[in-house]
C-alpha cells in the first residue's frame, strides 16, 4: 500500500470512528444530564483536533493505533455515561418499564416456542403512577345506587281503596247484632193469637275516622344532583318504595290498626295452621265473610307455611303457600298468605279483605324545594314526601288474631 493509500485509508477510518463516537454520545445523552452530554462533546472536540494533527504525522500506524485506543476508551465512557439515571430528573412509566423488560429479553422472546414464561419489570412502584392513577386502575366504582324496594307487597293494594275530599269521615262500623231472621206463622201464640215476627236488632257505631298525615323530608347538597343526576332517583326510591319510605309506613299504618281492633280466635284448635285455617274457613266464613288474607310474620310464614313439613313422610303440607277451602257461594277458593315484617312474631291475623276501607284524602305527593330554612344561603335543595290516610274495619269481626 502506497503512502497516499494509507493516508486515505487513515482518513476513512477517522470519519467512521467521529460518526460512531457522536452517534454513542447522541444516544447516551437521551439518558444523562445536559452537564454529562457537554462533556462528552467536548472530548469528541478534543479527539477530533488529536485526529487533525496526527494524519500530519510521519508514523501513520502508532497514530492509527492511538487514535483506536483512544475512541474505544471514550465510546466505553459515553456508555458508562448513558447507564446513569438520575431519578431526580424523571421515574420510569409503566410504558418504559414495560418497554425495557421486552428489550431486555428480546432474545428470550424470539426464541419462544409456547408454554409460560416470566419477565420481570424492575424499577416499577407506586412513584410510578400519577396521583390517584393506582387507585382508579385498582378499585371499581358503581354508578348506581340502591334502588331496591322494601317489600313486594304494600297493603293498601289488598283492600279497598276510597278517596275523600274531607277533613273527617264518619263510618256506621257495625257492632253485635241481637236476634235473627227466623220462620213465622200467624195464630202461633196463646189461644191462636198472633205473635211478633223475629226481631234482629243490629248495633250500630259511629267511628269518626281522621286521615292523619304521612311525611318525610331530605336535604342535599344541590351540586350532588347537578353532578350526579341519578342521586335524585335514589331520593325519589327512598322517600318512596324503600323500607324507610311512605308505602312501608303505611304498611305499618294497617298492622298497628290490626294489632288495636282483631277479634281473637274462638276456635279450638292447638296446631298453629291449623288455627288459621279454622279462623279463615270456620270464624270468617262462619260469619259470612269471605277470608282473604293471612298477614304474618317472615319468620312464622316460614316455619308455619312455607316450611310445614308432614311428620310421617317428610312432604310439605301446603303447596303453593295457600290455604284452600270454599267460600260463602260454595266455590273452591284459597286464602293468600302474605309475610309482612312490620307483625310482631308469633301472632297472625286473618282478614277479609273487602271489610275494610284504606281511605286517601292526599295521594303520596312528591316535591323539590329550593326555597326552605336556609336552603338558599347554604345551596340546598329539599325533598318532601306526604300524604293523608286512614285505614278502618266496617266490621270488626272481619279481623282474626290467632296467636300462634
Amino acid at each position: 500500500m502506497t503512502e497516499e493509500e494509507k493516508r486515505a485509508q487513515l482518513e476513512k477510518d477517522k470519519q467512521e470512528a467521529l460518526e460512531n463516537v457522536k452517534k454513542t454520545a447522541e444516544e447516551a445523552a437521551k439518558g444523562v444530564a445536559e452537564k454529562s452530554v457537554k462533556e462528552l462533546n467536548d472530548k469528541v472536540t478534543e479527539l477530533t483536533a488529536q485526529l487533525e494533527k496526527a494524519t500530519k504525522s510521519e508514523d501513520i500506524e502508532a497514530v492509527k493505533k492511538e487514535l483506536t485506543e483512544s475512541i474505544n476508551k471514550l465510546s466505553a465512557e459515553v456508555k458508562k455515561q448513558g447507564q446513569i439515571t438520575d431519578k431526580n430528573e424523571k421515574s420510569m412509566s409503566i410504558h418504559d418499564a414495560i418497554s425495557g423488560a421486552i428489550i431486555d429479553n428480546a432474545e428470550t422472546i424470539k426464541a419462544f416456542r409456547g408454554g409460560e414464561k416470566t419477565f420481570t419489570i424492575k424499577e416499577v412502584t407506586d412513584a410510578n403512577w400519577a396521583t390517584g392513577a393506582l387507585g382508579r386502575q385498582t378499585t371499581e366504582v358503581r354508578r348506581d345506587l340502591y334502588n331496591s324496594p322494601y317489600s313486594p307487597l304494600y297493603l293498601r293494594n289488598i283492600f279497598p281503596n276510597i278517596t275523600t275530599d274531607s277533613g273527617s269521615i264518619v263510618i256506621p262500623q257495625l257492632g253485635t247484632v241481637t236476634g235473627g231472621v227466623d220462620e213465622w206463622a200467624r195464630g202461633t201464640g196463646e189461644l191462636g193469637a198472633d205473635v211478633p215476627k223475629p226481631d234482629v236488632t243490629p248495633n250500630y257505631k259511629d267511628i269518626t275516622v281522621t286521615p292523619k298525615w304521612i311525611a318525610g323530608i331530605t336535604t342535599v347538597n344541590r351540586e350532588l344532583l347537578l353532578n350526579v343526576r341519578y342521586l335524585q332517583g335514589s331520593i325519589a326510591n327512598t322517600l318512596l318504595y324503600s323500607r324507610y319510605g311512605i308505602f312501608a309506613r303505611e304498611n305499618k299504618l294497617i298492622t298497628d290498626y290490626l294489632a288495636a281492633n282483631a277479634v281473637a280466635y274462638s276456635g279450638s284448635k292447638t296446631i298453629a295452621v291449623e288455627k288459621l285455617v279454622d279462623a279463615a274457613f270456620g270464624q270468617l266464613l262462619g260469619s259470612y265473610m269471605n277470608p282473604t288474607h293471612v298477614l304474618m310474620n317472615p319468620s312464622d310464614y316460614l316455619e308455619h307455611i312455607k316450611l310445614n313439613k308432614a311428620t310421617g313422610s317428610g312432604e310439605y303440607d301446603l303447596p303453593n303457600n295457600t290455604l284452600s277451602g270454599f267460600n260463602a257461594n260454595g266455590i273452591e277458593t284459597t286464602v293468600q298468605v302474605v309475610p309482612i315484617p312490620t307483625l310482631t312474631a308469633g301472632t297472625a291475623y286473618v282478614v277479609s279483605s273487602p271489610e275494610f276501607e284504606f281511605i286517601n284524602r292526599l295521594s303520596p305527593e312528591l316535591r323539590m324545594f329550593e326555597q326552605n330554612s336556609d336552603n338558599v344561603l347554604y345551596n340546598k335543595v329539599t325533598f318532601r314526601v306526604e300524604e293523608m290516610v286512614a285505614f278502618v274495619a266496617k266490621d270488626l269481626n272481619a279481623m282474626v288474631k290467632v296467636t300462634l
